[in-house]
């Protein structure tokens, strides 16, 4: 999404009452926004029911009609009801919609009791999460957040294969530079010794002498010229 500078709509969610809405700009002020919508607070809970009936109503806008959709949760929802999993299904395969999903361990977080639970929880995750790819293999799209320290060394790794790929692309610029310019000149001492060859013959001489004399300046002029350039010096 990234590379392919596509824009990002957000909604922070608990239950079926509770859904916020942001689009996500690339400016100033929308990063004051956002820092007001991380803000927000709610009761609790985890219902996707709205948020992915409006993710799917978003997809038929030509602007968001290439969009994925992530899922960030700490692990603890139920599954969405049987019709917006048939649309988010059929989404996948006539749209060719990605969904992701990046859990939090929830263990950790909210001190689930029951590690079983936890388990159930996540499998409506990872089947949420399970896109089909063309060649008919399933292809899971979950990642488990693990600490800002991974986050931070993959966003350093991204900026710093971004900056050396453009430092390669400037010095192939450069070599292609340098060489257009020796090409040029090499080009433009061609063209001065052939002058100067043919300036060579002797204009007071009959014309056997002088068409014998125009072949040997033309044999010193090197051969690398269009048959149309060869003629004009010929004639000159």
């Amino acid at each position: 999404a990234r590379s392919q500078e596509r824009d990002c709509y957000a909604f922070a969610f608990a239950g079926d009452d509770e859904v916020a809405e942001l689009e996500l700009n690339h400016d100033p002020e929308s990063l004051a926004t956002l820092m007001g919508f991380l803000e927000r607070t709610f009761n609790g809970g985890t219902e996707f029911n709205v948020p992915l009936t409006r993710c799917l109503e978003r997809l038929h806008d030509a602007k968001w009609a290439n969009s994925d959709i992530l899922l960030v949760t700490d692990g603890e929802l139920r599954p969405p009801k049987p019709e917006i999993t048939r649309k988010l299904e059929g989404a996948k395969e006539s749209m060719g919609l990605r969904v992701h999903g990046l859990a939090l361990p929830a263990n950790q977080v909210i001190g689930h009791q029951a590690q079983l639970e936890a388990k159930l929880e996540m499998r409506v995750l990872r089947s949420l999460s399970t896109n089909t790819t063309r060649r008919g293999a399933d292809e899971v799209n979950l990642h488990l957040f693990e600490g800002w320290d991974a986050f931070e060394s993959d966003v350093f790794a991204e900026e710093n294969a971004v900056l050396a790929a453009q430092v390669a692309a400037g010095k192939l610029a450069e070599a292609w530079r340098e060489e257009e310019v020796a090409r040029r000149m090499a080009e433009s001492a061609d063209e001065s010794a052939k002058e100067r060859a043919l300036k060579s013959v002797p204009v007071n001489m009959g014309k056997g002498a002088y068409k014998r004399g125009k072949e040997a300046a033309l044999k010193s002029v090197p051969v690398n010229m269009g048959k149309g350039a060869y003629k004009r010096q010929g004639d000159e």
